[in-house]
């Protein structure tokens, strides 16, 4: 009851931080380009005062801001507490003002720039950027002239180079702007004649096609950055931050610039481009004397000055003159808030944001502007502390820079942070130097993923920058699509390249939008080829013939048609076609689809494409196979089959080909035309016909090389092509320089990977147009490229140079890949400690037995150590680890790098380790296997050869005589049917049961001694121990074997079994008398375990071992190690050992926690001398282990995996799991009691039953209430943490009411 009162007080503290006491209000809105300016201000005075303030600003727009100062007819009551803009209040606004008998102030606080932007791309303007004149840019948003290779912006630039016609995307703002009214006002001022819009901030724009609405100046920014050829006004700061091409503006000095020149220059008193046009329109007078005047003709447009820039705005804060009817309060915060504005701090901040302070003679708000408004009767002092003041500063009307809250000192820290790595940033983009990583990303077609895996390991092994570059080989159809991209990502490349055997499919090529064009750029040229699984018999069909069967029109193989064309062909009668086609889109497909479609379009209805519908008649065997390596397998092991490949990977396997009739005629397999160069010769008449379009940027979908002229010309030829967007100024530079080159790179072919790789090269003059193709990409202004010194070339000193891909540099692994092996060997012997900067992985995998054991010892060793561990342990039964462990179907290579199970390893899989890959077994636990079974209410006791009878399904049901005769007192139904439950797959348990029974009653048993048996028909199947537990607890009746740890905490019923001494007992009593620690040094007494660990162990067992209370079935739990770790990693042969020796002490006495028994202390010692005779690494730093401190600072070296070092979610667990047993220890006092109550024949069993069942809810609801506490007062005390001071204190609920909370 104590508790739950504390837990009472401790939601009343909660409740009550809702309360809010004397919050001060401060609302605005208007211009959107100071708005962070201001959010920052707020958002400081909000954590520096004890006052609570309520300070927002909303960003809608200058004339929104205006509006809503002003507010609606009748009352015109001001909607807001102060108005901003980046224009003066409006002469109608500010007379609807006067004639409703409200006056206003303008206080200027800042002077910004409006720039002009644009999205041409930086090579199409060329050199001196793009420049528009006054006239010439009211003309463009007149819709006057509306492309960019107009004459008259042509006359401007004369270096623009755009395609003809290019339209020009206008953006504009909508609703009322200050960027508009800047725009609108410096083109009214200068350039009347053409301009005939007006000045306001809500302009009337065109409603041509190409003028686009956009709301606000994020939709401006993504106007500009989403829209190639775009143009579009913005607060300068805000296009510097998305660094936009600028246009040049001509100021009135005659000189063009752009804001950022006229932001970065500086006049003879200091002032840059801004500042200089708020100095000259003080000086000319411009500036109204008092702040309650009419502004409306106030501007700063085209004043005189070298770098004045011509659209300078003066930000303002609007203000009623008349502030009586404030609070105290709120009068102070504004006029604190409009003091830090125009004072010191708050002008110094507004450079951060792209603006500038005004001039001191325009800056009146406290010298004059304050002294003239109408004010409450009583102000409040808001006072700023910017060094400690005692006393005064813990005033509550003190903004005090000696407070702050978390988030802005988080922010801080961020903004901080991110400007550094801006800075990095720019430098690792702008430069190829030997720092920053250098990707380069392409995905399509199969084919040539050989080809490009060797060129980009050379170009990588040749550069000095450090070059990533990677292909994904998904097939042409998906390499489209993740070139073109989808809609969902507005149609934006996943790659930097794509590459297909196919043109752009036209749909494909479509969906590019404007500014994403593309160009294709052959590369390679490779044969498609018929192949099937008949042996010794050769095939010819032309091209109709193929189409029937692909169509399954013709099923058998002995078809009429077939005959005519192959005579002496002889098959079985009614033998089926099996015919193998792609999924997905497939490069292959669409060549053969193609192929019949040009030859035979009579036959062939399915069109050319490479996503082909196929056949699904029953009369018809088609299966789809995914990827050239599915269409390898289907023919290799499929008998009377037929599929089609890249001509090399049918060579490859050395696959039957079919022979095709080319134009000519001549029947042949593509492999005797590419001998005699005829897939290069459909190339070269592919080039004379004029196949190839001149234009590489224009659809090629119709373009192919099937079936061309030529007596040895392979009919079903496939141009490889690179698919590359033509714009690639906005890559970044050095991955445009790295796509440059890696495309020249294969097309050169200098290296001659192309023919290594089964394709054939580009001719000369097909080369040449490839060239050509990739120099009219439009590359990122001033890229460094990439340039090639070939092995035949030596350039002293400048081969040096970071753009240089040198042949002299060789990667050894590519110079000679057959000392591969021993170069890894050699390199990991080098390793001498281990390394705190990567991760250093573990895995095992087998027995599902120990595996909380091994989960909750990887979590220690984990967070004990210094190093980056990365432990895994897969449960997937002794079978299954020994099966990974040995890694038959990976060259004999360990999948892991340890596997355990509860059995020694089989004498069949340790034959089959090679010389080289020799194990050692090393016993780390004894564990007992038990009978249980769910025949409700009866005590069991069974003879092995009993036993074996059920489970060989010899004795089926429950009242059978053998089972009575050894349980005279068992109550069953009769006939019963007895429920046998059995693993599958391998498993230790299975392995344990079989080797006790053939050891113990050979006579009956007659299945042997394994982990995976052929079971019985009639007997029940599970997967692993959880189905086993499963069966046995759902299923009346039943029968089945477990570790019995798992038995034990289900509380299942047991059957006893009688050992080698003639007791009867369950598996529990013989734990409890150390009955499974005796049966292991039995074995070990008797010489069961080999002296040589690394020799066959499968023999072993300790199964009905001598002994009064030893327990006959006990399983040893062994790891199986490759004797030979030398070539591991240092780092994680360490962790092998280091996890082995851990396991092997006991840490935490885990073994026990996971009812397993820990081997006795010579088997123990017999298991660690194993561990030591393994080969390690060289110089192996091993891992030791703190339970006690280690002196001198031993313990933070980073072998030592201290019990010191502790993880707060094991911290957690540990709680939960103490108040749960509390909890549960309550509930179970409870039940006793009312059990007893029930004994003794109290007559209101009943109602104490249900005031059990209610106290047992209380106490889980309360205790979830606990939870839910907990989580909310640790987030409350993090929340206030960062504020500092003592009232942080008193927020903390105390420790004891959350101690079972987690």
């Amino acid at each position: 009851m104590a508790k739950i009162r504390r837990a009472c007080l401790a939601v009343a503290m909660l409740s009550s931080f809702g309360e809010a006491a004397g919050e001060v209000n401060l609302h605005g809105s208007g211009t959107t380009n100071p708005s962070k300016f201001f959010w920052n201000i707020m958002e400081t005075f909000k954590a520096r005062t004890k006052v609570e303030l309520l300070m927002t600003y909303r960003a809608v727009g200058s004339g929104t801001g205006q509006k809503e100062f002003v507010g609606e007819s009748p009352g015109y009551t001001s909607l807001t507490d102060f108005g901003s803009g980046d224009i003066p209040m409006t002469q109608a606004r500010f007379n609807t003002l006067t004639t409703a008998g409200r006056a206003m102030v303008h206080v200027p606080f800042s002077l910004g720039a409006i720039g002009v932007f644009h999205s041409i791309p930086v090579a199409e303007v060329g050199t001196g950027g793009l420049k528009l004149s006054a006239c010439l840019l009211a003309k463009v948003y007149s819709n006057v002239v509306t492309t960019w290779d107009d004459p008259l912006v042509l006359a401007e630039n004369p270096n623009l180079s755009v395609p003809a016609g290019t339209k020009i995307q206008v953006g504009h703002r909508t609703l009322g702007s200050s960027s508009t009214g800047g725009l609108a006002g410096y083109l009214n001022q200068e350039c009347p004649a053409s301009w005939s819009l007006g000045s306001s901030g809500s302009t009337v724009f065109p409603t041509a096609a190409t003028f686009t609405n956009v709301e606000g100046s994020p939709g401006m920014q993504t106007h500009i950055a989403n829209n190639k050829y775009a143009i579009g006004y913005l607060d300068a700061g805000h296009g510097h931050l998305r660094k936009f091409e600028e246009v040049s503006l001509m100021n009135k000095d005659n000189t063009w610039l752009t804001s950022k020149n006229a932001i970065a220059a500086s006049d003879a008193n200091g002032n840059n481009g801004v500042a200089a046009a708020g100095a000259a329109a003080v000086t000319a007078g411009s500036i109204p004397a008092t702040a309650d005047a009419d502004w409306s003709d106030v501007s700063l447009f085209n004043k005189a000055g070298a770098n004045t820039w011509p659209i300078v705005l003066i930000s303002y804060i609007y203000l009623n003159k008349d502030i009586s009817a404030m609070s105290a309060d709120m009068a102070g915060i504004l006029k604190a808030f409009v003091d830090f504005v125009t004072g010191v701090k708050g002008q110094a901040m507004l450079p951060t944001y792209d603006f500038n302070a005004i001039p001191s003679a325009m800056n009146k708000w406290s010298t004059g502007v304050w002294t003239s408004m109408t004010k409450p009767a009583s102000v409040t002092t808001f006072t700023f502390e910017d060094s400690t003041a005692p006393w005064t500063g813990a005033g509550d009307y003190v903004i005090s820079s000696k407070r702050d809250s978390y988030s802005m000192w988080a922010i801080s820290e961020l903004q901080t942070t991110v400007k550094a790595l801006e800075t990095k940033l720019v430098s690792l983009e702008s430069s190829l130097n030997d720092y920053g990583i250098v990707a380069l990303h392409g995905s399509g077609t199969t084919n040539p993923r050989t080809w490009f895996a060797k060129a980009m390991k050379l170009m990588e092994g040749r550069a000095r920058a450090p070059l990533l570059l990677t292909y994904r080989a998904v097939g042409s159809g998906t390499g489209q699509k993740e070139f073109v991209g989808q809609a969902s990502n507005g149609y934006k490349s996943y790659n930097h390249f794509g590459c297909g055997d196919i043109p752009m499919s036209q749909a494909n090529f479509d969906l590019l939008p404007a500014g994403q064009e593309m160009v294709h750029i052959p590369f390679g040229l490779g044969a498609i080829g018929v192949f099937f699984n008949i042996q010794g018999v050769a095939m010819s069909m032309d091209a109709c013939l193929l189409a029937k069967i692909f169509m399954g029109t013709i099923t058998t193989w002995d078809h009429a048609d077939i005959k005519a064309q192959n005579p002496s062909v002889s098959l079985p009668a009614g033998t089926k076609i099996q015919v193998g086609h792609r999924t997905l889109g497939s490069s292959s497909t669409g060549g053969l689809s193609g192929y019949l479609n040009k030859k035979c379009p009579s036959v062939w209805t399915l069109g050319e494409s490479g996503s082909i519908t196929w056949p699904t008649t029953s009369a018809s065997a088609f299966t789809a196979v995914l990827g050239s390596p599915g269409m390898q397998s289907f023919i290799k092991t499929t008998p009377y089959s037929i599929g089609y490949l890249d001509a090399g990977q049918g060579h490859d396997l050395d696959l039957p080909e079919v022979r095709l009739a080319n134009a000519a005629g001549v029947y042949m397999t593509s492999k005797e035309s590419i001998a005699k160069n005829g897939v290069a010769a459909a190339g070269n008449a592919a080039v004379a016909a004029g196949a190839f379009p001149t234009d590489h940027s224009i659809t090629w979908a119709a373009v192919n090389a099937y079936d061309m002229a030529g007596s040895d010309t392979w009919p079903i030829v496939l141009v490889s092509y690179f698919y590359v967007k033509k714009d690639q100024t906005v890559t970044v530079s050095k991955t445009a320089a790295a796509l440059k080159a890696f495309v020249t790179m294969i097309v050169n072919n200098d290296d001659g990977i192309c023919e290594e790789a089964g394709f054939t090269g580009l001719s000369s003059n097909m080369k040449a147009k490839s060239l050509a193709a990739l120099g009219t990409v439009v590359f990122p202004g001033g890229m460094t490229e990439f340039v090639f010194e070939t092995s035949a070339q030596v350039s002293v000193y400048d081969g040096m140079a970071t753009n240089v891909i040198s042949a002299k540099r060789v990667d050894y692994d590519l110079y000679a890949g057959t000392l591969l092996e021993n170069k890894v060997t050699t390199l990991a012997g080098t390793v001498s400690g281990l390394s705190i900067s990567g991760v250093i992985p573990l895995h095992g995998s087998g027995t599902t037995n120990p595996k909380t054991w091994f989960a909750e010892a990887m979590k220690s060793m984990e967070d004990r150590s210094m190093l980056p561990l990365f432990l895994s342990y897969r449960a997937v039964g002794s079978g299954w680890g020994m099966k990974d462990f040995v890694g038959a179907s990976n060259g004999y290579k360990s999948y892991n790098s340890f596997g355990s199970g509860d059995i020694p390893m089989s004498s069949a899989l340790y034959a089959s380790l090679p010389a080289t890959e020799k194990m050692v077994h090393i016993p780390f636990a004894l564990g007992a296997i038990g009978v249980f079974h769910s025949v409700a209410g009866q005590t069991l006791q069974m003879s092995a050869c009993l036993l074996a009878k059920i489970f060989m399904a010899v004795v089926t049901t429950w009242d059978n005589a053998d089972i009575l005769a050894e349980n005279p007192n068992l109550k069953v139904p009769a006939g019963q049917k007895i429920v046998v439950g059995h693993r599958t797959y391998g498993s230790s348990s299975t392995g344990g049961l079989t080797g006790y029974l053939n050891k113990v009653c050979p006579a009956v048993w007659s299945k042997g001694e394994s982990g995976e048996i052929a079971w019985p028909a009639g007997t029940t199947a599970v997967e692993g121990s959880p189905g086993m537990q499963k069966l046995i607890a759902s299923t009346p009746y039943s029968i089945g074997y477990l570790d019995a740890g798992h038995g034990h905490s289900q509380n299942f019923a047991e059957v006893k079994l009688t050992n080698k001494a003639g007791t009867t007992q369950s598996s529990k009593d013989s734990i409890a008398l150390d009955g499974v620690g005796a049966a292991g040094s039995e074995g070990l007494a008797n010489n069961v375990f080999p002296t040589t660990a690394d020799s066959d162990w499968s023999a072993v067992n300790v199964y009905n071992m001598a002994g009064t209370n030893t327990w006959p079935i006990v399983l040893v739990s062994y790891f199986y190690v490759k004797k030979d770790q030398s070539a591991t990693n240092a780092g994680t042969a360490s962790a092998l050992k280091g996890f082995i020796t851990m396991i092997l002490r006991n840490e935490d006495n885990l073994c026990q926690k996971n009812a397993f028994t820990p081997p006795s202390a010579s088997l123990k010692t017999q298991s660690l001398s194993t561990l030591s005779s393994i080969t390690w690494p060289n110089g192996l730093t091993e891992m030791r282990f703190e339970t006690d401190i280690l002196a001198d600072g031993t313990g933070m070296k980073a072998d030592v995996v201290s019990a010191k070092r502790y993880a707060y979610d094991d911290y957690e667990r540990s709680l939960m799991a103490t108040s749960i047993a509390t909890i549960d220890g309550k509930l179970i006092s409870l039940g006793h009691t009312h059990e007893d109550e029930m004994v003794s024949g109290s007559t209101s069993s009943s109602s104490n039953n249900a005031e059990t069942l209610a106290i047992a809810s209380i106490v889980i609801a309360v205790f979830a209430i606990f939870v839910s506490m907990g989580a909310t007062c640790k987030a409350m005390q993090v929340s206030k943490r960062g504020s500092g001071g003592s009232n942080g204190a008193s927020y903390a609920v105390d420790q004891q009411v959350l101690g079972n909370s987690h």
